[in-house]
């Protein structure tokens, strides 16, 4: 299962809701959530989303890191996510309209396809023409691409394809990867794209735009005041001089959140609440390590870090999977010599107070030299027993993964099937200590349902092989498939 939500589809409120947290949170939520333990009904108390289910494939220049743009993906699953309106057409065959998906669009009888994702209702700049289709058996017009719409019932929406590249969609969309494929989505960034104003942190449109200083989300994107992107401007200096006071981090840190600053959130926490910020430059040039930061405290506190910690979009991992009085572990692949900002921030306002942060940093060499054969056949593994440093773009952070490097005897297409009853995935790197080499990654099931992926290979060159779990309580015994095809 994914770490990160999935961009929800049919609003234009919160894009990257992902991760959850514990403690009490309210949506506005008709239909939708994705993956994990989710709170999508209005005024839900519970542990928190988790992310979404999904299957990724990347090409060896395609990097991992995972930041708050909306590039993510998923078929399905269920987060935390503020917002989220599943639209149901009367009908999912077409209608009387002649516009062709992604055509702009007010009602949905101007539309081919009989659904209109609109701007006055749903946040879509201009429109979007659009059309239901079904999961399971994939059919849309125009060539389209058949995205899970977020109700967890298989149904999903039609959106435009495109290539990555030199931008073929309209204007406030860009060329997005939700995993099944490149669709045309909204990234407005100018009041000018939208009939009122353009949501900086979603890319939506809306009715209304953020006061950054009464204290309310005032456009309905679960950021308020400087945390949201519209109060750039109004905020920089107060943003400046909060990184500027970051506080270097060390091995054992002790603060309290309600002392610190009000400017900040990260995509699975922070919302409305005060945080505090940590400068850490971990390791040393020529290590290929990983990072460990643990949050303990009484309060819903997550954890998230920015490679540049004024800029939302650099944040590379973000954790707050458990309500108070359970540690919060980031576990982040990280280049030694790497300077980045550590923000401890609680959950939702109220969430805030005394904390200790502890982090630690390991060189991984010796873990991939390491790495154990493996082989034509079945492999006997539990990840119980293995290491906690390593993350694919579709399994979850601070989990313990088993590590294997497997030598193709010939070219061909390396198939994997991986059989556990705990959630668990697997993904496949080039080289050991490089996430952006991965190619691919799969975690679509829960646990009890097998996984299974293909990944190009060469005969003679190595590739590494890591079964890793979806959090970290989802580790145990299970049983790899290699067979080349």
């Amino acid at each position: 299962m994914r770490q990160i939500c999935m961009v929800v589809l049919l609003t234009g409120v919160t894009a990257l809701a992902a991760c959850g947290g514990g403690g009490t949170t309210t949506t506005t939520t008709t239909t939708g959530g994705m993956g994990g333990e989710s709170s999508t009904t209005t005024t839900t108390s519970g542990m928190g989303g988790e992310g979404g289910h999904g299957s990724t494939v990347t090409s060896a220049a395609t990097t991992s890191a995972t930041t708050a743009t909306g590039t993510s993906t998923g078929v399905g699953g269920a987060g935390t996510t503020t917002g989220a309106t599943t639209t149901t057409a009367t009908s999912g065959t077409g209608g009387a309209g002649t516009g062709v998906l992604g055509s702009p669009c007010a009602s949905d009888a101007v539309c081919a396809g009989g659904l209109c994702l609109d701007e006055a209702t749903q946040g879509w700049p201009a429109g979007y023409c659009s059309a239901v289709c079904d999961q399971a058996a994939p059919a849309c017009p125009d060539n389209g691409v058949c995205v899970d719409d977020g109700s967890m019932t298989g149904s999903g929406i039609c959106l435009q394809s495109c290539t990555v590249g030199p931008n073929g969609c309209a204007a406030a969309y860009s060329c997005l990867d939700f995993g099944v494929g490149n669709v045309c989505y909204p990234t407005c960034t100018a009041e000018a794209q939208c009939t009122a104003f353009c949501d900086a942190d979603t890319g939506f449109c809306s009715a209304t735009d953020e006061d950054c200083a009464n204290g309310m989300d005032d456009d309905a994107d679960n950021l308020v005041d400087c945390e949201d992107l519209d109060c750039k401007a109004t905020c920089g200096g107060q943003i400046t001089a909060a990184c500027t006071m970051a506080t270097p981090a060390a091995a054992s840190n002790m603060g309290d959140t309600s002392l610190g600053s009000f400017a900040f959130a990260g995509s699975c926490t922070g919302a409305g609440s005060h945080e505090v910020a940590f400068s850490l430059t971990p390791g040393v040039a020529g290590e290929h390590g990983t990072l460990t930061a643990t949050v303990s405290s009484a309060l819903d506190l997550g954890i998230y870090a920015r490679l540049a910690c004024s800029d939302p979009s650099t944040q590379i991992a973000c954790v707050d999977l458990n309500a108070g009085r359970t540690d919060e572990v980031l576990v982040i692949e990280l280049d030694g010599g790497t300077p980045i900002t550590l923000f401890v921030d609680g959950y939702s306002a109220g969430q805030e107070g005394p904390f200790t942060l502890t982090t630690s940093y390991q060189d991984n060499a010796p873990l991939c030299a390491a790495a154990l054969p493996e082989a034509i056949g079945d492999t006997v593994g539990d990840t119980t027993l293995g290491t906690n440093a390593f993350t694919g773009s579709c399994t979850g952070s601070g989990v313990n993964e088993q590590v294997y490097t497997f030598l193709p005897a010939a070219d061909g297409t390396l198939h994997l099937n991986l059989s556990s009853q705990a959630d668990m995935g697997v993904y496949v790197r080039t080289t050991c200590l490089d996430k952006t080499t991965e190619l691919g990654c799969a975690d679509v099931n829960i646990g009890g349902i097998d996984e299974t992926l293909d990944v190009p290979v060469k005969s003679g060159v190595a590739v590494t092989v890591f079964v890793d779990g979806y959090r970290p309580s989802e580790v145990g015994a299970f049983t790899l498939t290699a067979t080349l095809m």
